[in-house]
């Protein structure tokens, strides 16, 4: 934990030492672009309502165009959407900067009256000589970090990379994953073969990620569909925090509750799976048996590492991301999530080594990802928006990698 305890030190001297941000204010013209579509009857309802707003703040603009007869509106609609890296899928859908909200709903409603305050009562950065500067890519001006005349960074960006790449790698700290690769290692091992620990570990990680992967795509598909209810949101957190609790709580209790792991039955299972394919054979042979082995274990695996994949597709459909844009963020989180493993393979190759990961360490991994799902979980029940910029979730993840570098601390302490 030694290494978790530099990387904590390096987040919290950063956040002591902020970088400066640029200044300079300009008053920012509220523009509120609406797309409805004639026949709709939630649009009927979002006409009324708009009227009242524009009623009420007189100094907001409220562009309304309708899409369904309309090329050139559609068209618009289309070019504004894209650049706000989401679909334009349905009507009624709300554009106020970079935000973006599709149907019409009390959530929706409160969303945008928040919006458009902060809006109306906050100025807009602009740079030293006055001028205002555009967001990039949909993002908000001046939060932008400056490390030298070619290098900036716009951390309100409205981009789920950040997520992405954040979530994926605290899922990759999964007990029940790391303890069958150290296991199937440990077993090939004794073949001493880098040729088959390289071909063994290859496909075993291949086949895991498909799988993963898969099963991702089918949970993105599902919300998709359905994270414009209302009330989804919420089954989300709480479904994800359940998973959370019940991590944290086998920290806690010391194995007696209710842990998400892997089937003490099935264990055998995989120790003769391991032994199996250690066998001498041919490679083909080889790839084929690792295969089975893998595709059978990571569908084992599952219900250890289904929390966060929930968490992280939910804030994609709730990002409105889908197509080409979801298949490389996919590919990107595979990678972020495989990292440590393959970091573990890697290692295995130069040594000729690996530790099999004790229970004791299993539960210490457990506790670091329920804090993290359960400050996730709440952040989108909350702030469902702060997960999308890296200045949103990458101090929510800090802060639970801070509360739990704490308790570990505190467990050791205790022991000396």
């Amino acid at each position: 934990m030694s290494r978790l305890a530099l990387v904590l030190a390096v987040l919290l001297i950063a956040f002591a030492f902020p970088p400066q941000f640029a200044t300079g204010w300009q008053p920012e013209d509220v523009q509120l672009w609406y797309f409805w579509g004639d026949g709709c009857p939630l649009c009927d309802t979002a006409d009324l309502w708009l009227d009242q707003l524009e009623d009420t703040y007189p100094d907001l603009t409220v562009v309304r165009l309708e899409v369904f007869n309309d090329q050139d509106n559609l068209n618009l609609f289309k070019d504004m959407m894209e650049d706000r890296g989401r679909a334009a899928r349905q009507v009624p859908t709300f554009i106020l900067g970079y935000r973006v909200w599709v149907g019409f709903n009390d959530d929706i409603v409160e969303d945008i009256l928040w919006e458009v305050e902060h809006r109306l009562e906050t100025p807009h950065f602009g740079d030293d000589n006055g001028h205002r500067l555009p967001p990039a890519d949909g993002g908000t001006p001046g939060r932008t970090i400056s490390l030298g005349r070619w290098i900036s960074w716009d951390l309100s960006a409205r981009t789920v990379l950040a997520s992405t790449i954040l979530i994926g790698m605290v899922d990759g700290l999964n007990p029940c994953s790391l303890w069958v690769l150290t296991v199937l290692l440990a077993i090939i091992l004794n073949t001493h073969t880098r040729r088959r620990i390289a071909v063994v570990g290859s496909v075993f990680l291949l086949v895991t990620a498909a799988v993963y992967g898969l099963f991702i795509a089918g949970v993105f598909a599902v919300f998709a569909l359905i994270i414009h209810l209302a009330w989804i949101r919420y089954v989300i957190g709480l479904l994800a925090l359940g998973f959370a609790v019940l991590s944290i709580a086998d920290w806690f209790l010391e194995g007696k509750s209710i842990a998400i792991s892997i089937p003490q039955r099935l264990r055998p299972y995989i120790y003769s799976g391991g032994r199996d394919v250690s066998k001498p054979r041919a490679i083909l042979p080889l790839i084929g048996i690792t295969a089975l082995f893998a595709a059978g274990v990571a569908i084992i695996e599952l219900p250890c590492t289904a929390g966060f994949p929930v968490l992280w597709t939910s804030i994609l459909a709730d990002a409105g991301v889908d197509g080409t844009t979801f298949i490389l963020l996919l590919g990107v989180y595979l990678l972020a999530y495989l990292f440590i493993e393959i970091a573990i393979i890697a290692s295995a190759l130069i040594t000729m080594q690996v530790s099999k990961l004790q229970q004791r360490h299993g539960k210490d991994l457990k506790l670091v990802g329920g804090m993290v799902m359960a400050a996730i979980a709440v952040m989108l029940v909350a702030v469902p928006d702060a997960m999308e910029t890296l200045s949103g979730s990458l101090p929510v993840i800090a802060v639970a990698l801070l509360v739990s570098s704490l308790l570990l601390y505190a467990r050791a302490a205790q022991k000396l």
